[in-house]
C-alpha cells in the first residue's frame, strides 16, 4: 500500500469519528434549547392579562437575562469542549503525518492551535464574521430576544399565558435545528482548521491530501458500525455528500 493510500484510509476512517462527533454535539444543542424554552415558559406564572406594563417591563428583561446568562454557560463550556477537541485533532493529525511523510514536521503547540483555531473568522453571514464563541452568544441573544418579544407581543394583543405560552413552544423545531447547525458547522470548522494547520507545519498541500468531497459512512448490511468497528473496517467507508450515522460518544471516552 503507498504513502498515499495508507493516508487515504487513515483519514477516512477518522472521519467516521468526527461525523459521529459532530452529530453528539447537535444533540446536545437541540436538548440545551428545548431547556432554555422550558424554563423561560416557567417564568410565566402569572396571568399576563391583568399585569402593568411595569411588570411586564421586568418580566421580559427577566426572560433575556434568564436566556443570555444560559447560553453563556453553554458557550463557554462548548468552547472547553473544542479546547479540548482542538488539541485532539492536531495530535491525531501530526501522529498520522510523522509516521507516514518523509519531511521535518514540527508540531504546533496547543497555544498556537487554540489559539488559531478558535479565534479564527468563520463567514456565516455575508459580509460579516464571527468568532466561534461570538457566534454563540450572538444566536443566544438572538433566541432569548425572540422569546421575550413573543411575551411582550402577546400582552399587547391581550393573549392569555396560554397561548404565549403555545407560541414559545412552537419555536422549539426551530430554534432547535438552528443551534445543531451552529454546533456542527463550529465542529467541522475546529476539526478542518486543525488538520490544515497540521498540513499547512509540514510544508504540504491540504488538497493534496484530502481532495475536495466530503465524507460519510456506509452502512454495512449487519447494521451500523461502532465507532471501534469503523476505525477497523476502512472498506466499508465510502466518501459521500452527507453521511451522518447519528451514533456518535465524546472522543475523551473513545480513545
Amino acid at each position: 500500500m503507498s504513502t498515499n493510500d495508507i493516508i487515504y484510509d487513515a483519514l477516512t476512517r477518522h472521519q467516521v469519528f468526527l461525523q459521529r462527533y459532530a452529530k453528539g454535539r447537535e444533540r446536545e444543542a437541540s436538548l440545551f434549547v428545548r431547556n432554555v424554552l422550558e424554563s423561560s415558559i416557567r417564568l410565566l406564572d402569572l396571568d399576563l392579562t391583568d399585569i402593568p406594563i411595569s411588570s411586564m417591563d421586568r418580566l421580559t428583561q427577566d426572560l433575556m437575562d434568564v436566556g443570555v446568562s444560559r447560553y453563556g454557560n453553554y458557550s463557554d463550556s462548548f468552547i472547553e469542549e473544542m479546547t479540548e477537541f482542538v488539541e485532539y485533532e492536531v495530535d491525531f493529525n501530526y501522529r498520522l503525518l510523522q509516521d507516514n511523510v518523509r519531511a521535518n514536521i514540527r508540531r504546533p503547540t496547543t497555544a498556537q492551535a487554540v489559539g488559531t483555531t478558535l479565534t479564527k473568522i468563520m463567514q456565516l453571514e455575508p459580509r460579516k464574521g464571527y468568532t466561534n464563541r461570538d457566534s454563540l452568544r450572538t444566536f443566544g441573544y438572538r433566541k432569548s430576544y425572540q422569546i421575550a418579544q413573543i411575551v411582550r407581543d402577546g400582552y399587547l394583543f391581550g393573549d392569555s399565558t396560554d397561548q404565549v405560552t403555545e407560541r414559545i413552544m412552537a419555536l422549539t423545531g426551530t430554534q432547535q435545528r438552528q443551534a445543531s447547525t451552529l454546533a456542527r458547522t463550529i465542529t467541522n470548522h475546529v476539526a478542518i482548521s486543525a488538520r490544515n494547520m497540521v498540513i499547512t507545519a509540514a510544508q504540504l498541500s491540504p488538497s493534496s491530501l484530502m481532495g475536495s468531497m466530503t465524507w460519510g459512512l456506509i452502512r454495512p448490511p449487519d447494521g451500523l458500525l461502532t465507532a471501534r468497528e469503523g476505525e477497523r473496517r476502512s472498506e466499508t467507508l465510502l466518501p459521500t455528500r452527507n453521511g451522518l450515522d447519528g451514533n456518535l460518544w465524546r472522543f475523551r471516552r473513545r480513545h
